[in-house]
């Protein structure tokens, strides 16, 4: 059968209908049913059979079936289950809560991929639930094999259930709108807002959205509901069937979101106290060298009278180890130089400071408001607190647009010494 796919389409009387509940309106929904005693039943309902049968191809039904594997809570099923594109249906029938009929009104579409998703909400007559359950079939000899998959990504916003859709890159896609088109596959992401859309076609571009429908009611209301979209198209090409890490942000316009990143001061990178451990490793090697019976100092090595051993050239080793402490007293120098924190800021767009941070560069600025930001950086030797001349200083090299409820985390820049 199909894979476990996440969705949730649009119904309302004012229009704005994506025309995708599969089951027809104005048939009353049936009733949960209480136990009638013994064991509680807890075993979940699976589609345990559809015609046509899932993945398949060059099909041309004018009926499509659904087998149960129990009994179902039919009101659910009728409001829970959609078809993408949409169907065009003429009736539709029930026999023992188990088996439906979609009998069509029309032919379906040539070479067509047709998805369905029966949502999280469609649960059998004791209320347990089957979904979301996703499966998918081609009226020609080729079935939509693209995949794509990610996470809603939200702030103050539940993820867990939303839907997503995708349409053509070509559809016109906007939050203030009244009406959105149908979408060419639905989909319903699970409790941490993980999704899987299959049955994507390749080599098109496509719009993928993700859909909070604040009153659960299959409709879009821009008054009240969030649309959250993809920044940009994405295509599968013919060698990409797997799209992964597709993250659409789901969040309030005021969305608070984090930047992150290091101010890095190259003058200071592989010196310090990182030479000075290289060069008394240096010179512990070079004093093994010549003296077998244990560890000499450099002060005691200067005076060494003894005899080296034959292929030791103690001169040269004696010059090797005085241009080590040479090294050694710039090192220091180095160390001291580079030891003052590295003061970073961020600044809104006029300039006023909103937040900075004292250490080894390294910064990370959360809670944030969605903005135009600036960010610099200096190593402040005279930990005074300001900018001044002599001292390393730098900034990212345009200003930062933060979105609601974004997270940026590769802001580096480099300091440089000031003239």
């Amino acid at each position: 059968m199909g894979a476990r796919l996440p969705t949730r389409p649009a119904v309302d009387s004012r229009g704005r209908r994506f025309g995708l509940v599969l089951l027809l309106a104005g048939v009353a929904c049936a009733q949960v049913e209480p136990p009638s005693g013994g064991p509680v039943d807890q075993e979940v309902p699976r589609v345990a059979a559809l015609s046509p049968d899932s993945a398949a191809v060059s099909v041309d039904p004018d009926t499509i079936s659904f087998l149960f594997s129990k009994e179902m809570d039919e009101g659910s099923v009728q409001d829970w289950t959609f078809w993408a594109p949409p169907l065009p249906l003429a009736e539709r029938s029930w026999e023992e809560g188990r088996r439906l009929d979609l009998i069509l009104a029309a032919p379906l579409e040539d070479d067509q991929t047709y998805t369905v998703l029966l949502g999280e909400e469609v649960v059998d007559r004791r209320g347990i639930a089957l979904g979301p359950w996703q499966a998918a079939f081609a009226t020609g000899p080729d079935l939509d094999d693209g995949v794509i998959e990610g996470t809603v990504r939200g702030g103050r916003i539940r993820t867990g259930g939303v839907y997503l859709y995708v349409w053509s890159a070509s559809d016109s896609i906007s939050p203030e709108a009244e009406e959105l088109p149908p979408p060419l596959r639905i989909a319903q992401a699970d409790r941490s807002g993980r999704f899987r859309i299959e049955a994507i076609p390749r080599g098109v571009p496509l719009r993928l959205c993700a859909h909070y429908d604040a009153r659960d009611d299959r409709a879009y209301d821009p008054d009240e509901d969030l649309l959250g979209c993809l920044e940009h198209p994405l295509r599968l090409d013919d060698t990409s069937r797997v799209e992964s890490g597709v993250d659409p942000y789901l969040v309030l316009a005021d969305e608070p979101g984090s930047l992150a990143g290091a101010a890095v001061d190259s003058s200071c990178l592989g010196r310090g106290e990182t030479m000075l451990r290289r060069l008394a490793a240096d010179e512990d090697s070079l004093l093994a060298l010549i003296t077998p019976g244990g560890a000499v100092d450099a002060d005691t090595l200067i005076g060494f009278q003894g005899e080296p051993p034959p292929p030791v050239d103690t001169l040269a080793v004696q010059d090797r180890l005085a241009r080590i402490d040479s090294l050694r007293v710039v090192a220091r120098a180095d160390s001291a130089r580079c030891a003052p924190p590295i003061v970073v800021r961020l600044l809104a767009a006029d300039s006023t400071l909103v937040e900075e941070t004292r250490g080894d560069g390294s910064f990370a600025f959360s809670g944030i408001s969605p903005g135009l930001y600036r960010i610099t950086g200096f190593r402040d030797r005279d930990r005074n607190g300001r900018s001044d001349a002599g001292e390393a200083r730098g900034a990212f090299p345009h200003p930062v647009e933060l979105l609601p409820g974004r997270e940026i985390d590769d802001l580096d820049f480099p300091l440089s010494e000031a003239p």
